[in-house]
């Protein structure tokens, strides 16, 4: 058996003698364990759960980059795991409400959606149901503009991390990650989509064209042909929601017990607006977010306005990842060093950081190494 990268030396001379010395290493070991269990049972940390985290990223580039026609089939499996997971997760911490937020909602039409297309591939008579919807140019340009506007830009944006081993975080990146390279693939692999699966998808493969203009599909499709039914999309969307939160979800939020005794309190029935103003004080202070009255009507407004702008903001380039390849690599290589450099972050900060960290904390300002301690 090879020894682990982070075993320590093999012997360690015992020389502890003083009872005040065991007593400072007793509470230094309960400080990581009490780490190990967080990362257990909040994460899921464990040697199954890292395997299952780094085949499925090999997984996933190897389908994307052999058989890309078939990727969609990949991502709805993906999906309806990482659904049925997110509302375990969400249920368990009192956050059942986050799934009425913008990529939640997108992620399970998504679902409906490639559900769809899998039923109207199955069979002619299933075809001659299904594949009138799934086929709409209308949809797929939907589809793309917002994959690859608000939910692509998402990323970066809310620091998504890409954590082999956590559900948790698997389930936050994969609703914004999914959709921006299955309609990559649809929009650069249209004529293996359509022989794969013929008259289900609306992709732009060889075949189709624009009598009127006397140009292909593709090449006839504007800026304003995928940022106007995109927009229009979103805010069907941003006014069902800013109505529910000034009628029901602004009410939401009652304090209950830390976890681990944590300061941050949590919330029963939080929301995603709720969170975002606690955690980003400077956003909340911009929209007039008082923690005494999380009720207050005004900030929801300013809110959803900057959100409004955050998401139709990076539609107007819309065009540029439609007419121009490498450039929509880019962007999607854009998404993926986010991810990884979050989550290395994640590990340093695991690996390097938090125990030493936590054990300072018990140390007086002046007894660290003979001095102060850092800051």
């Amino acid at each position: 058996m090879s020894p682990s990268f982070a075993e320590p030396p093999n012997k360690v001379a015992r020389t502890l003698c003083a009872p005040a010395e065991v007593a400072g290493l007793r509470r230094a070991l309960d400080i990581v364990r009490a780490t190990r269990d967080v990362y257990k049972t909040q994460q899921g940390l464990s040697q199954l759960t890292f395997f299952v985290g780094v085949m499925n990223v090999f997984l996933t580039a190897f389908i994307l980059g052999n058989t890309p026609e078939y990727y969609w089939v990949w991502q709805l499996l993906k999906n309806v795991a990482m659904s049925t997971a997110s509302y375990v997760i969400k249920y368990r911490n009192h956050q059942r409400l986050y799934l009425l937020d913008l990529c939640h909602v997108l992620g399970f039409f998504y679902i409906v959606i490639a559900f769809a297309g899998l039923l109207a591939s199955a069979s002619p008579h299933l075809h001659a149901i299904f594949a009138p919807f799934t086929s709409s140019k209308l949809l797929f340009l939907t589809a793309f503009g917002i994959a690859n506007g608000p939910l692509a830009w998402a990323i970066p944006t809310f620091g998504n991390a890409l954590v082999l081993h956590s559900p948790k975080h698997a389930v936050a990146l994969i609703v914004h990650i999914s959709p921006p390279f299955v309609t990559w693939a649809m929009r650069w692999h249209a004529d293996a989509h359509e022989r794969a699966f013929p008259g289900v998808f609306g992709v732009p493969h060889a075949n189709s064209g624009d009598a009127k203009r006397g140009t292909s599909y593709a090449e006839s499709v504007t800026t304003m042909d995928l940022l106007v039914p995109a927009a229009t999309l979103y805010f069907a969307w941003a006014g069902a929601h800013v109505l529910w939160l000034l009628l029901f979800g602004r009410h939401k939020g009652a304090k209950k017990t830390a976890v681990y005794g944590t300061p941050r309190a949590e919330l029963v029935s939080d929301t995603v607006y709720h969170y975002t103003m606690r955690t980003v004080k400077p956003f909340g202070d911009v929209c007039g977010y008082e923690v005494a009255r999380p009720s207050k009507a005004s900030p929801i407004l300013w809110y959803m306005a900057w959100h409004a702008g955050g998401c139709v903001g990076p539609m107007v380039l819309l065009g540029v990842w439609w007419h121009h390849y490498y450039a929509h690599c880019a962007l999607l290589l854009m998404t993926v060093a986010s991810c990884a450099w979050h989550g290395a972050g994640q590990y340093a900060h695991a690996m390097l950081n938090q125990n030493e960290r936590k054990i300072r904390a018990l140390l007086p300002d002046d007894d660290e190494d003979g001095g102060k301690k850092k800051k």
